[in-house]
């Protein structure tokens, strides 16, 4: 089995001295192609941080962080910023929608950085908004979205490639419970598109990357202060 994410003795610390804060201290982790793992924990046991140090958005005081063959923590900046574009596929907390762009174009304009023809990336934000329920939205702005839609949209922009990648993701629990019936966003990961859930890394290869059996999946603990 491909090894996706290797984590190998990984500590984040923010300031020094007396108020330095021990964020990630010392972690091993690995995670394999097609596996599901979600990470819980009270707030400030470093969830949020872990997930910044794998997708390259946060840099590491000690260890080392490999995604898919690539050793991201002695990547540079600009490295990273690609690695990001192509390879890993993010769902924000806040969202982070652009809110001068429609539903439509939020999930068009990264496939646009990525060189993707006008045709292709036309068609793949189509089907990706149907597919996690926001047809006939797509020419909505994110003030004209409810919280839940606009969870939808951060969804169907991370799921925009045509292949597999790392995904990493907050809650859904902005998702309505009736829009979690008729479209989870898992049966969208099923699809190998992208995953999200409350502190989740979904790691899958190929397109035709399927939603994996109860074996593979996993659930990390956070302990404030450990």
């Amino acid at each position: 089995m491909t090894v996706t994410v290797s984590c190998r003795k990984i500590s984040k610390t923010y300031g020094e001295g007396t108020l330095a804060v021990h964020a990630v201290r010392d972690l091993d982790l690995t995670i394999d192609e097609g596996e599901f793992v979600s990470v819980s924990g009270p707030s400030g046991s470093g969830k949020t941080t872990l997930l910044n140090l794998i997708g390259g958005l946060d840099r590491l005081t000690s260890g080392e962080i490999e995604v898919d063959g690539h050793r991201i923590d002695t990547m540079s900046a600009a490295e990273l910023a690609d690695l990001r574009l192509h390879e890993i596929g993010f769902v924000f907390q806040a969202y982070n929608l652009i809110p001068v762009l429609s539903a439509y174009e939020n999930v068009e304009f990264i496939m646009q950085l990525q060189g993707v023809s006008r045709d292709e990336r036309h068609h793949r934000a189509r089907e990706i908004l149907h597919e996690v329920g926001l047809d006939g939205l797509g020419d909505r702005r994110p003030a004209e979205l409810s919280g839940g839609q606009q969870q939808r949209v951060a969804v169907a922009r991370a799921g925009r490639r045509a292949h597999g990648e790392s995904r990493l993701g907050h809650g859904t629990g902005a998702i309505e419970h009736h829009a979690k019936l008729e479209c989870r966003p898992s049966d969208h990961f099923h699809r190998g598109h992208a995953r999200s859930a409350s502190h989740r890394v979904h790691a899958a290869q190929d397109s035709d990357a399927r939603w994996p059996n109860p074996r593979r999946r996993r659930r990390l603990t956070c302990r404030a202060g450990s």
